[in-house]
């Protein structure tokens, strides 16, 4: 989850900023993705070569990750930016708690959806069909998925972050 409320008190610092609203939401999800994608492809190695996976179990273990971090990534913002906590205390949560139990159950939707075409190829067999053109229509499916959910995530995070920059007392 990515939250804009760790910058606590000195959030004046992002409201007098000259930043538009996708430019801070790209940085945003930018900074989660460098961040994410190195550890991803580690794990996905060594899941790759110590379990002897193969090619097509590889392949679609490396795209469901980067769609998952990608669309994870807007996600989170989504809720950040919608359900902020900017008050410093001892532990501060810098995501009100409807966002985070949102964003949580939101969240694991998403993965279910974009894992969903995997599942149905690898549990329920269609004989009319040639498994790889089937393996090639679950990941088609799988990462249509993936742009839109995270094309409409990014909309709602770029009208939110107006919405809050608009809000600002600056």
């Amino acid at each position: 989850m990515i939250s804009i409320g760790q910058e606590g008190s000195a959030v004046w610092n992002l409201y007098s900023s000259p930043i538009l609203p996708r430019e801070f939401v790209r940085a945003k999800v930018s900074a989660n993705i460098i961040l994410s994608l190195p550890i991803a492809i580690a794990f996905w190695l060594g899941i790759t070569l110590l379990g002897h996976a193969s090619f097509k179990s590889s392949l679609a273990f490396l795209l469901v990750l980067a769609a998952l971090i990608l669309v994870e990534s807007f996600l989170g913002l989504a809720f950040g930016v919608r359900f902020p906590d900017f008050g410093e205390t001892i532990r501060s949560r810098f995501i009100r708690l409807p966002g985070m139990l949102g964003s949580m159950l939101l969240g694991v939707a998403v993965a279910g959806a974009i894992l969903a075409p995997y599942g149905f190829y690898a549990f329920f067999e269609l004989q009319w069909l040639d498994r790889n053109i089937y393996f090639v229509a679950a990941s088609f499916a799988s990462l249509i998925l993936t742009a839109s959910i995270s094309a409409i995530a990014y909309r709602v995070c770029v009208s939110s972050t107006k919405k809050l920059f608009a809000g600002l007392p600056i």
